[in-house]
């Protein structure tokens, strides 16, 4: 009797680097799975110079996720305050980002910056 002819070479070198693969991509989500993550750390900070046009000013500040984790709805608060008051503010809305994002976003204000003490601060955020 004769033998069959001889896959096997071919074969066992196919799974053997389909196993590999396997193995290697099982490994990486464990290592991913397991990762200690930071969490959400936002900051705001104003940069640049305010400008201001005709009466309104134009406030630029930068929202930075410090975190790993990722930050929905985030809610940045500007306020104009002189002596004490308020008397001006204005909301932002940023969908999401992500850890280590930083985002760019400007207030206009319907009143001069330079009259008063500007406050940035995020007033709230979700986590998914």
């Amino acid at each position: 009797m004769r033998p069959g002819p001889r896959r096997a070479t071919p074969e066992g070198v196919t799974f053997a680097v389909a196993a590999a693969l396997l193995l290697g991509l099982a490994g990486a989500i464990g290592v991913l799975w397991f990762q200690e993550r930071e969490p959400v750390r936002l900051t705001v900070e104003l940069i640049g110079e305010v400008r201001v046009v005709d009466s309104d000013s134009y406030l630029t500040a930068q929202v930075r996720n410090a975190g790993d984790e990722t930050a929905q709805a985030v809610q940045v608060v500007a306020e104009l305050v002189v002596d004490g008051e308020v008397i001006a503010d204005g909301e932002q809305l940023i969908d999401f980002l992500s850890g280590g994002e930083v985002e760019e976003i400007v207030f206009i204000l319907d009143q001069t910056a330079q009259e008063g003490e500007t406050n940035l601060r995020v007033a709230s955020y979700t986590v998914p």
